[in-house]
């Protein structure tokens, strides 16, 4: 049983990372802080995910965050015509972030974390996920929670990874649910329970293919 579900859930996985990361719409459950263009508010009529990204180029240089965060995502993910580019997808992200996009936040937090496009740097991936949390965004708890998974030689790291996890879960955040289920599939910060594991799996194999892309890869 407990095969099965993995099977399906990277099968899930890789087919709505490249179908959806290009989309910025947001988990229903996460708040995001953004600023976009000069007048204070995105398009919200303008199709980002399947605008051009020369004319991506031109909103994000005119302040729009949410076209910059699309760059940035495009590069990340080699998809819809970009060669990936961790280094250009920082780039793009860092311009994001600048503006006050949380969601920017959390992958420049990732970049940071792992050193990709980037030299590892702990710090700025901590800042920038607590950033990202400190503004409402529940990916930002689950990037802290990735965090700590990473480095467990930090005090208290599994009781620290638990507590921002399961605030992400909490909130119906998809990266927090599926953290949750490896924390007990693992016995990280809490009991193994494997039948538990198996629930929490589930729940995210229910989720949407949009929602499920916002399991990070890396």
């Amino acid at each position: 049983m407990k095969r099965k579900l993995v099977s399906v859930l990277l099968g899930l996985l890789a087919i709505s990372m490249l179908a959806s990361c290009g989309n910025t719409s947001k988990n229903k459950s996460t708040k995001t802080t953004t600023t976009s263009t000069k007048s204070g508010k995105e398009d919200e009529d303008f199709d980002y995910s399947k605008a051009q990204s020369a004319d991506l180029e031109v909103l994000s240089y005119d302040g729009d965050s949410r076209a910059s965060l699309t760059l940035g995502l495009r590069f990340d993910y080699g998809i819809q015509g970009e060669n990936q580019n961790y280094q250009e997808a920082k780039k793009w992200y860092e311009s994001s972030a600048t503006q006050g996009n949380s969601n920017a936040m959390v992958h420049l937090g990732y970049l940071y974390l792992f050193g990709l496009g980037t030299e590892q740097d702990l710090t700025k991936s901590m800042n920038y996920f607590n950033n990202a949390a400190t503004a409402g965004n529940a990916d930002g708890y689950a990037g802290l929670g990735r965090y700590y998974l990473n480095n467990p030689s930090i005090p208290d790291a599994a009781s620290l990874a638990y507590s921002n996890i399961k605030t992400a879960c909490d909130e119906d955040n998809t990266m927090g649910i599926y953290l949750m289920g490896y924390l007990y599939e693992k016995g990280i910060g809490v009991t193994q329970d494997t039948n538990t594991a198996i629930t929490y799996y589930e729940k995210l194999i229910e989720t949407t293919p949009s929602d499920v892309s916002k399991v990070k890869r890396y």
